[in-house]
């Protein structure tokens, strides 16, 4: 029933005017001058007012000016009384005033009724799309703070994604908001305890949700709870809480510790039903509580999402909404009508219900999506912490091969920082874009990096590309760990099976060489002993010349036979470190003349030793047996590789602190790629065809040089590359002969070689075998 005040100071017309409306069924209210209406007025909050223009107090056009300055009563629709004198005037003072009808006296009961239907009929247009857009600028000033505040959340909704209650605390501002958290089960009586925790930051932002709603709808208080299933029953917390036009006080924290929800409320409440009504209205149990917390009409809104209620926003005197609620119901009962509040509810502006059906389908959501982030960006910390604590080298790519993520290890092993990583400036590793994703998702591989320090170091990777669900190519990801040190270890064990393997083949050789070796000798021997003895047993008893032959072919086979043995335990000396070197004071000019003169006794008029002693030769202390050993196998490989009828050049000299010795022949020289192996043991060149020799000589050479601090080098010409080949050996003796170290003396002799030597050719060494 529309609600009508008059306003007239002349009795009979505003008796005329009230019970002409009253026939028409308005509920009229009358006032015999201005001040009074405007006091009836904000009593009342008619829809519409009928004023005279001439009053005592105030007249028509101020008391308009008043109702209309007034936010509670500015769609009032307002008719103003005018006399017919003047009227133009009137007219246009009180439609500056706010006026939105005239009326002329003496009034026409017919032209009353209509211009009063017509009014009212405006008047409702006018509340219908002012609480329109009353309920949408609070729907919007939500959005706009949901959208402000992406962290929103419920208070005691877990952030971590792992179930468990986020640490609740409390706070209490100055202003008119306040918050306050705190978690406990109470199955029967869900009634919170008095001791309550300030809440998380987050929570603070759902306070400013409150307020914009709130308002919209007329509550003095309203508060935001959070449910969550335990035992059957709910677990509840209380989250935070508006209050309108009032600051906190201890009064609202004693209110909100007493507040219960009560079974009837909680089932409705997960049905995705409003609960809402007049305490008068309800059940003596629950209308008890209410009345305690001096609460004369409530409504609960759920916050579900796809029908699973989580929360409540709960306004406390709300006495339109609740009209409203119960105006939606097919009989008009309080609290029977089941609204289902969705993610997907319908939105009439006009309804102050589905306002709360939107927003709260709104908030529902955006906590929902906001707990979803805040668990994704908890699980991508924590797998971020797992990645970044890995040991192995963890790198992502785009699925255009652009670096998006390493791991601490990863920039840490190739010294990288951000920026340089971020730059793209120098990737280590880039993803192959060029292999069949659909075939090799996930492959194996190895790589090398020259590192800042020069170091090559070796990695391997488990690299694999990730899809999404529609088989679209997301990125690539790459484990890797360094493989240096097995990398390392294989290249040591691929040597030490090549070795083993040389080895064995030298020891085969060595075998046949020995053997090949031993036999002439013991075949000369054998065959010597055969003729002594055939000669012994002839009559004659053989000439003393054939006898005198038979015995030096023995001896000499058996002299050749102990230098191959002594050879052999010589260089089994020096490969484990057993060889002694005992330098002591030498006669270099009478040692090289006594050499000199042993072998030329012992090859007679067919040796041709060409001996130069150049200078005068200081006094030098070298091992006279291991003097012997190099020169007499330097010595001997030159004789052998000789050709018959030319000289070997022997060469004795002095320079600065060094003794020099220098063996050169004409013989069939070293090929090329044999020189970096000639002083190696039991090795042979390739050229010495079915020249005897054990490959021992030159090893031998090369370690008694070594012992005594000195280095040899070689030089040599193949016969063919030029009239005259040959080979010349030269070695150097510190003059104060104190041996050193082997390792040192062997980097010393590679410095001073020509060629890389090391196949100790042993016979062909020039001292050619």
């Amino acid at each position: 029933m529309a609600k009508i005040l008059v306003i007239d100071d002349d009795g009979a017309t505003r008796l005329l005017l009230k019970r002409n409306l009253q026939l028409e069924g308005y509920q009229v209210f009358a006032a015999k001058d201005g001040r009074e209406g405007l006091e009836q007025a904000r009593e009342h909050r008619p829809d519409l007012i009928i004023c005279d223009w001439v009053m005592p107090f105030y007249d028509g056009v101020e008391v308009c000016r008043q109702l209309k300055a007034d936010p509670r009563l500015g769609n009032t629709f307002f008719i103003l009384l005018t006399s017919s004198r003047g009227e133009i005037n009137h007219r246009v003072e009180g439609l500056d005033a706010g006026a939105d009808e005239f009326l002329s006296k003496p009034i026409d009961a017919e032209e009353l009724s209509a211009r009063v239907r017509a009014g009212l009929r405006l008047q409702q247009v006018t509340a219908r799309l002012s609480e329109a857009n009353r309920n949408l600028s609070a729907l919007v000033r939500v959005q706009r703070r949901l959208l402000a505040n992406e962290s929103v959340c419920v208070p005691g909704r877990s952030l971590s994604g792992d179930g468990t209650q986020a640490e609740d605390r409390s706070r209490r501002s100055t202003g008119s908001v306040v918050a306050d958290g705190f978690d406990l089960s109470r199955p029967q009586s869900h009634h919170l305890p008095r001791d309550a925790n300030l809440l998380c930051p987050q929570d603070c932002h759902a306070l400013d949700l409150l307020q914009p709603i709130g308002e919209a709808i007329g509550a003095e208080r309203a508060f935001l709870w959070k449910f969550q299933p335990a035992n059957g029953s709910f677990q509840i917390s209380l989250g935070c809480c508006w209050l309108a036009g009032s600051p906190p006080c201890e009064e609202s924290w004693e209110r909100a510790a007493g507040f219960q929800f009560h079974e009837a409320w909680l089932e409705r409440l997960r049905d995705g039903a409003i609960v809402a009504g007049y305490t008068a209205d309800f059940p003596a149990e629950q209308r008890q509580n209410l009345q305690h917390a001096e609460v004369d009409s409530i409504a609960i809104v759920p916050l579900s999402i796809e029908g699973n209620c989580f929360g409540a926003i709960v306004f406390e005197n709300c006495p339109e909404t609740v009209a409203a609620y119960q105006s939606e119901g097919a009989d008009g009962s309080s609290g029977d009508v089941c609204c289902p509040v969705t993610e997907n509810s319908r939105f009439e502006p006009t309804s102050p219900i589905d306002m709360l059906r939107g927003a709260a389908a709104a908030i529902a959501l955006h906590l929902d999506r906001s707990a979803a982030l805040s668990a994704l960006q908890a699980s991508e910390a924590r797998y971020r912490a797992i990645v970044e604590d890995q040991t192995e080298l963890i790198c992502r790519f785009d699925a255009n091969g652009n670096l998006t993520f390493a791991n601490e290890a990863y920039r840490r092993y190739f010294e990288l920082d951000r920026c340089e990583l971020n730059g793209g400036s120098h990737l280590p590793l880039s993803p192959d874009l060029e292999r069949d994703l659909s075939e090799s998702a996930a492959i194996e591989r190895e790589s090398s990096l020259v590192m800042s320090n020069g170091e090559t170091r070796w990695q391997q990777w488990s690299e694999r590309a990730i899809f999404d669900d529609r088989d679209r190519l997301l990125e690539f990801q790459a484990v890797g760990r360094d493989i240096t040190e097995r990398k390392r270890a294989e290249e040591e064990t691929l040597k030490a099976l090549g070795k083993e393997k040389e080895l064995n083949e030298l020891k085969t050789h060595f075998i046949s060489m020995v053997s090949h070796e031993f036999k002439t000798p013991l075949t000369t021997i054998v065959s010597s002993a055969d003729l002594l003895e055939f000669y012994l047993e002839s009559v004659n008893h053989g000439t003393p010349e054939k006898l005198d032959n038979c015995l030096q072919r023995i001896q000499k086979a058996a002299i050749h036979m102990n230098e191959l043995l002594e050879d052999v335990l010589t260089l089994a000396r020096t490969e484990s470190g057993r060889l002694e070197c005992k330098p002591a004071p030498l006669n270099l000019n009478t040692f090289c003349q006594d050499l000199v003169e042993e072998f030329q006794g012992n090859h007679g008029d067919d040796l041709f030793l060409d001996f130069q002693c150049v200078g005068t030769l200081p006094e030098v202390c070298l091992d006279r047996k291991l003097l012997y050993h190099i020169l007499s196998n330097l010595l001997s490989n030159a004789i052998k590789y000789s050709p018959e009828n030319t000289a070997v050049e022997f060469r004795v000299f002095s320079e600065g602190d060094r003794a020099i010795f220098q063996v050169k022949d004409s013989g069939i020289g070293i090929p090329e790629e044999d020189l970096p192996y000639v002083f190696d043991a039991f090795q042979r060149c390739r050229n010495v065809g079915k020249i005897g020799g054990t490959g021992m000589g030159l090893a031998i050479v090369k370690r008694c040089v070594e012992l005594h601090g000195g280095h040899v080098k070689v030089t040599s010409q193949l016969k063919g590359d030029r009239p005259s080949g040959g080979t010349t050996f030269t070695v150097a003796f510190p003059v104060d002969g104190n041996p050193r170290e082997s390792l040192s003396l062997t980097s010393a002799a590679a410095i001073h070689r020509e060629a890389p030597v090391g196949n100790s050719s042993g016979d062909r060494f020039h001292t050619h075998p």
